[in-house]
This record gives C-alpha cells, sequence and structure tokens, in this order.
C-alpha cells in the first residue's frame, strides 16, 4: 500500500496537535479502525480491519509518534500484523504543516508564479529546450521525454552516471535516474539562452562517454 500527499487543515495548530493525540479523532480518521487506545503519550495501540485486493483481514498493531516538535511537527508511524493478509508498516511525516508560517510561504509562492507568468515561461522556453534537444545528432541521444522543464534524455546505453558526471564538470547539473536516462530540471526561470548553452555543450559532454 502507498499513502501520499499533502492535506492542509483548516484548523489552528494547537487544535490540529490535540486531535492527533486524541485516540477517538484518530480512530475516525483511520479507514476501518476498530478501536484505538493510548498506551503512553507518544504510543497507541490498534485494531483496523483493511482489504488489501482480494483479502479482508484485521490488522492489530501500534502507531507512534515521534520526531516530536510540538505542536509544529511529527511523524506518525504505523505497524500491523493481519495473519493471512501479511505485515503491514509505514508512516507519515509532517514538518512545519499547517501552521501560519508554512501557509504563508506557500501562498507567497503562488503569488510570484502567478505574478510573474513563470506557467506561461516555462511552457515556452521548456518547448524551445525540448526542440534543441531533439536536434543534438549524437548515437548516445535516443530521444527526449517529458512536460515543461522537467525533461529527460534518454540514451541508447546505460551511461547515464557517466554522463551525469561529465555534465557536472563541465559546469551543469544534471541527474541520472535511470541507467538509461538523465533528467533534467532547471529553475522555473530559467531562460531560453540558458537553455542554449546546455543544448550546445551536449554533444561535447557526450563525446568522452564510452558505451564498452
Amino acid at each position: 500500500m502507498n499513502f501520499h500527499g499533502r492535506y492542509v487543515i483548516p484548523a489552528p495548530v494547537d487544535a490540529v496537535w490535540s486531535a492527533l493525540n486524541d485516540p477517538e479523532i484518530l480512530k475516525y480518521c483511520i479507514p476501518g479502525c476498530e478501536e484505538i487506545e493510548k498506551t503512553s503519550p507518544q504510543d497507541f495501540t490498534a485494531v483496523a480491519m483493511l482489504k488489501i485486493g482480494p483479502v479482508k483481514a484485521r490488522f492489530r498493531g501500534k502507531v507512534t509518534l515521534s520526531d516530536l516538535d510540538p505542536p509544529l511537527r511529527c511523524r506518525l508511524s504505523g505497524e500491523g500484523q493481519g495473519g493471512v493478509a501479511g505485515f503491514a508498516k509505514g508512516d507519515h511525516g509532517s514538518t512545519f504543516g499547517g501552521n501560519p508560517v508554512a501557509c504563508a510561504a506557500a501562498l507567497a509562492v503562488l503569488d510570484t508564479i502567478e505574478r510573474d507568468g513563470l506557467l506561461a515561461h516555462v511552457t515556452s522556453v521548456g518547448e524551445h529546450l525540448a526542440a534543441g534537444l531533439q536536434a543534438v545528432d549524437h548515437p548516445l541521444v535516443a530521444g527526449v521525454r517529458g512536460a515543461g522543464l522537467w525533461r529527460a534524455i534518454v540514451l541508447t546505453a546505460d551511461v547515464a552516471p557517466d554522463v551525469e558526471a561529465a555534465a557536472r564538470r563541465a559546469g551543469f547539473l544534471v541527474n541520472a535516474v535511470q541507467p538509461d536516462a538523465i533528467r533534467l530540471a532547471p529553475p522555473l526561470i530559467l531562460s531560453s539562452a540558458e537553455a542554449d548553452e546546455f543544448t550546445a555543450a551536449l554533444p561535447a559532454i557526450l563525446a568522452g562517454i564510452s558505451t564498452r
């Protein structure tokens, strides 16, 4: 199972912290939870009925609060045993999540993106970057994928770590996300001229890569 996402709770941070330590509220928030009991200031025992694929099972386990910085931060960790359904374990962390300072910073970022037209800029420069990369004629370049400024150069050989190192020596930071793929994730304010600098340098970067 994979739980992920970000949730902003429209409530005072002290009230959210109190709720995280309230067994009744935690029971309501955990899907299938049948009972939960606080056994220490940081530990709870719980019983939950969950369905994993075709198997429905009752998990018995514990929930622990760790990395505590009341009332700003904590980590919720859980694990349980469900018989034939197996063993479940996971955690969820919140760092300064939902407090006024974090929310103000998030709103300021959104305001800047809108005010400065960054989405339109990313679309324009991203298409320019992709066109420049696709025009590079080199046997190691199989293609380009992605959107906006989030692009990947697909290679014809598993030499991505070597390409990453060569690019870094040339002054460009890229990421070898797969053996045959290099990810580009420049800042949203990247200019077309700066994109051209990378595409112009790419053939020389690739020239020193051995595929043997």
